[in-house]
């Protein structure tokens, strides 16, 4: 777990600037829904090779923890290049509480296809899950851009150095290092402690997708409130 918890950041940031490259060069759109399709099928070919050994074990956690993360950093990418900046604040809390309650319905899922069925049985679902995404993703390419992007503002897009130039960017850039830094921490012992005392399989999985899903709820009804004070503030 402890080189699990150092790889995925490793990863994640190994493979920002070649999806930076394909943004520049292809649409976000398409980008992210190819993703979509390459994370399902992964999680198929990780259900196959489910009893091959441990590094399969390895690449469900990284596939988990650092390319899902990209992918879900290439759809708010997406999102925000579509409404304008009053639209998307007034917006946001309404997509992150409809993404958390369909969240609270995937663990409950999860929680009785590892009881019922097995702990394997999840990756197909996972599959199943981002072959949706895709399509809910490409069917993004009728809804109309309230915010295009102009010819100016294509040509004044720079790289990571030019843009942490930036003291906003520079001071957010610093917040989520520490919090992520933070919360990395956190999460190892956590994830430790709770292998101890559950051990693995269907008992394990249960209890974090009771725990995710406990947290989940809370969230839910965090981000459903979070229009109007967005909008009052």
């Amino acid at each position: 777990l402890q080189l699990m918890t150092v790889a995925t950041p490793v990863l994640t940031v190994a493979l920002v600037p070649i999806v930076s490259r394909l943004f520049e060069r292809y649409s976000t759109r398409a980008v992210v829904a190819s993703g979509f399709l390459i994370s399902a099928a992964g999680h198929l070919v990780e259900w196959k090779y489910y009893d091959s050994g441990r590094w399969i074990a390895v690449a469900i956690y990284l596939h988990q923890a650092g390319v899902t993360a990209l992918l879900l950093s290439g759809f708010w990418s997406l999102f925000s290049e579509r409404f304008d900046p009053a639209g998307a604040g007034a917006a946001y809390g309404r997509i992150a509480a409809a993404g958390t309650a369909g969240g609270i319905a995937g663990t409950f899922v999860a929680e009785r296809m590892a009881t019922m069925v097995g702990t394997p049985a999840v990756l197909p679902l996972l599959a199943g899950l981002h072959v949706l995404g895709s399509i809910g993703v490409a069917i993004m390419r009728g809804a109309p851009t309230l915010l295009p992007p102009t010819v100016q503002e294509r040509g004044r897009m720079s790289g990571v150095a030019e843009t942490l130039r930036a003291p906003y960017v520079r001071t957010i850039a610093w917040f989520v290092v520490l919090t992520s830094a933070s919360s990395a921490i956190i999460d190892f012992l956590w994830k430790s402690n709770a292998k101890a005392s559950f051990g693995g399989g269907p008992e394990l999985l249960r209890f974090f997708a009771l725990f995710y899903g406990s947290t989940q709820v809370l969230s839910f009804v965090a981000q459903a409130q979070s229009s109007p004070v967005l909008q009052a503030l």
